[in-house]
């Protein structure tokens, strides 16, 4: 982007916004209402984005028309919403003798 009278990083500054972000991971299952959908179609709540499927080991940077299937791994971003629900996520390894 150029602009003669300002300069640039003035501008890119002037649309930043300052807001937490937050990653998390998941596997799709058989039944996980994803499973077989375009993402695309899925309805997120708030602001989120599948950034990456690893399917069978291989990553794969999704498109809209990407289909999630069963065991693929999804890492999602999203934006902390401003509400007086908290959510809490976290994530736990249940080995054989959990």
């Amino acid at each position: 982007m150029l602009d003669r009278f300002n300069d640039v990083r003035k501008t890119f500054n002037d649309y930043q916004q300052e807001s937490a972000i937050a990653l998390n991971k998941m596997v799709i299952t058989e039944s996980h209402p994803w499973c077989g959908s375009a993402i695309k179609d899925i309805q997120f709540n708030g602001k989120a984005l599948i950034l990456m499927v690893t399917r069978k080991n291989k990553k794969i940077v999704p498109k809209g028309s990407t289909v999630l299937k069963e065991n693929d791994e999804v890492l999602i971003g999203s934006t902390y919403q401003n509400s007086d629900d908290r959510i809490n996520l976290c994530e736990t390894y249940i080995n054989k003798k959990h």
